[in-house]
C-alpha cells in the first residue's frame, strides 16, 4: 500500500468525503434493496453458482480459503436453542452484522440453524458460531468466519506499485485519546525511524502527536 498525503494540488473525492472509507450510504442502499427481494429468488441461484464455481480454475484456492476459515469437517447437530435463517434480525450490535449475515444465508434453506457472536470477539465459542474474529491458538474450529461489519473493514485500494518499490515502514494513524493501548503503542514507536505514526484525533494526547491525515491510492 502506497500512503501520500493530500495537497491543494490533488484531492480524491472519495478521500474527501468518505475519510478513504467505504461509502455507507451505498453499503445500506444496496443491502437495503436486496432485503426487500423475495429470498426464493436468490435460493433459486444456488445450484447456478456452484455449477460455476465447480467450473473455476481457481476452485482449489478457494476451498482451501473455505477450509480455513470454516474448520468443520462434518456436519455437526445444534442445539433447541438455535435461531433459524429466517429469524436473523438485527441486533444491538449494529445492522451491518444483519446485512453481512443475509449476504450469504439469503440464498439457503430459511429453516436451517445457526449461532452468531457479533461484536470483536477473543473467545472460542461452545458451538459453532459464525463471527468475525476469532484466536489464532487454539481448537478454534467453533468460530466461523465470516467478513462481517466488511464495510468497515474491507476497504482495497487500486494500488499499481509493486511491493519491492515499497517504503519498508509501518504506518498508523487513528484517533488516540482515551485508548491506552494506542497510548502505549505511540509512546513506545513514535519517533522510530521504521515508524511512520500519528495522531488524528482533534483533540491530542500529546501536541508532538498531531500530524495530517494521510491517502491512500497511487502516484
Amino acid at each position: 500500500m502506497y500512503f501520500y498525503e493530500i495537497n491543494s494540488s490533488y484531492m480524491n473525492l472519495n478521500f474527501l468525503f468518505n475519510s478513504g472509507k467505504n461509502p455507507k450510504w451505498k453499503y445500506y442502499f444496496i443491502n437495503i434493496v436486496l432485503n426487500f427481494l423475495p429470498k426464493f429468488i436468490f435460493r433459486s441461484q444456488y445450484p447456478k453458482l456452484i455449477v460455476n464455481f465447480n467450473r473455476r480454475p481457481d476452485k482449489d484456492y478457494i476451498l482451501e480459503r473455505v477450509n480455513y476459515y470454516n474448520k468443520l469437517n462434518k456436519n455437526t447437530s445444534l442445539p433447541s436453542n438455535a435461531k433459524q435463517l429466517k429469524d436473523n434480525k438485527i441486533e444491538k450490535a449494529g445492522s451491518v452484522y444483519y446485512y453481512d449475515t443475509e449476504f450469504i444465508t439469503r440464498y439457503f434453506n430459511p429453516s436451517l440453524k445457526f449461532f452468531s457472536c457479533y461484536g470483536d470477539i477473543t473467545h472460542i465459542p461452545n458451538e459453532p458460531s459464525i463471527l468475525k474474529s476469532r484466536p489464532i491458538l487454539g481448537n478454534n474450529q467453533n468460530s466461523i468466519l465470516l467478513n462481517l461489519d466488511k464495510v468497515r473493514h474491507f476497504i482495497f485500494l487500486k494500488d499499481g506499485k509493486t511491493f519491492d518499490k515499497k517504503i519498508n515502514k509501518i504506518i498508523f494513524r487513528g484517533k488516540i485519546i482515551g485508548k491506552q493501548q494506542r497510548i502505549d503503542f505511540m509512546n513506545k514507536f513514535f519517533g522510530n525511524p521504521l515508524f511512520d505514526l500519528g495522531d488524528v484525533s482533534k483533540s491530542v494526547t500529546k501536541k508532538e502527536w498531531k500530524v495530517p491525515k494521510k491517502h491512500c491510492g497511487n502516484i
